[in-house]
């Protein structure tokens, strides 16, 4: 039975075959599949990207920051503050957790390891995001 439907169905689309013809493309069909490819791989202005904070003002955060923190290292002045004078902060000091994290050392060997693997961190994550940028570029 479904051999018999089978047959039927397969002259029914011999027979619409035989009545279409093959389309023949245009002259410039070439011409303007290439135009079209041209167009669309120009960027449009909605997916382009723009970063949050443009370059000027992340190397002005970073020298502030760097500034800050080096004048803090290496200034010789006390800082007090007045804030906490008033606050009783003995419970902070007499707990099992801080006299335990007093009595912890680090050798410098190690810390000078920890701070050589995140500059080379910096640094590999840095040429990932030039190298990504420059192959997702548009």
């Amino acid at each position: 039975m479904e051999n018999n439907e089978d047959i039927k169905m397969g002259r029914f689309v011999d027979n619409m075959m035989k009545d279409v013809s093959l389309d023949q493309p245009s002259v410039d069909f070439t011409k303007l599949v290439m135009a079209q490819l041209e167009t669309a791989k120009q960027p449009s202005l909605v997916t382009t990207y723009k970063p949050l904070l443009p370059k000027s003002i992340k190397y002005v955060l970073i020298v502030l920051a760097l500034s800050l923190i080096f004048f803090i290292l290496w200034s010789n002045t006390s800082w007090s503050l007045n804030w906490f004078s008033n606050l009783d902060l003995s419970i902070v000091n007499d707990n099992r957790i801080n006299s335990g994290i007093q009595n912890f050392n680090i050798s410098t060997t190690a810390i000078y390891g920890v701070l050589i693997l995140m500059v080379f961190g910096v640094a590999q994550l840095s040429y990932l995001k030039h190298y990504f940028n420059k192959q997702l570029a548009i």
